[in-house]
């Protein structure tokens, strides 16, 4: 599991969670959560992981910085609370 992790500004946060839910709405494949001050979203691809940040980059906020790091299964389930 690829976890793409979002920092967003603090005076943009609630759009792009709003966006984060539009995109979860159409894409069932888009997995998302906020944790602390960052949004994690979930990827089964590296591609995809990092092309999901640029595009919050390029398209939404150039202001916005993310990270990609890979999490084993088991440590996605635990954040769930499952």
């Amino acid at each position: 599991m690829w976890v793409t992790s979002l920092r967003v500004p603090k005076k943009d946060f609630e759009r792009v969670l709003k966006i984060c839910e539009d995109i979860a709405r159409r894409d069932r494949s888009f997995r998302y959560k906020v944790v602390g001050k960052r949004i994690r979203i979930y990827s089964d691809d590296k591609d995809i992981a990092y092309g999901r940040g640029s595009w919050f980059v390029y398209k939404v906020n150039n202001r916005i910085r993310y990270t990609v790091y890979w999490t084993p299964r088991e440590r996605l389930e635990h954040e769930r609370g499952s």
